[in-house]
């Protein structure tokens, strides 16, 4: 199942696909896309799609406004619509599944409108 929690949790998901994008610049299988990439690092707690995880942070009470805010792990929406999310890794970069031709990538933060614990 892609939106299966991976085995080792979180940080160790986290790890892995932060270290095969900057290494190998994609990750995982073919046809992830960004809110398939939490599915399977996190599992399904706030559905199954970018708007459906930012209403969930949101509603949660842990909406961070700043990227200073942000804690390693937290997700990050780039689009006040909360169509594409990725997990934050520091250092003001993210891991998304960026687009068919780029893969699974770590990127600088270029936008931001909202994030938070999964």
């Amino acid at each position: 199942n892609p939106c299966a929690a991976a085995s080792d949790g979180p940080s160790s998901s986290i790890t892995m696909m932060s270290q095969s994008a900057v290494s190998a610049s994609a990750a995982g299988p073919s046809s992830f896309d960004c809110s398939g990439l939490i599915c399977y690092i996190y599992g399904w707690k706030y559905g199954h799609s970018a708007s459906a995880m930012m209403n969930g942070v949101r509603a949660s009470g842990n909406c961070k406004t700043s990227i200073d805010e942000l804690s390693v792990g937290d997700l990050v929406f780039p689009y006040a619509n909360g169509g594409h999310v990725g997990v934050y890794v520091g250092n003001g970069e993210y891991i998304h599944a960026a687009n068919p031709s780029r893969g699974v990538v770590k990127d600088k933060i270029w936008s931001f409108v909202g994030g938070g614990p999964y």
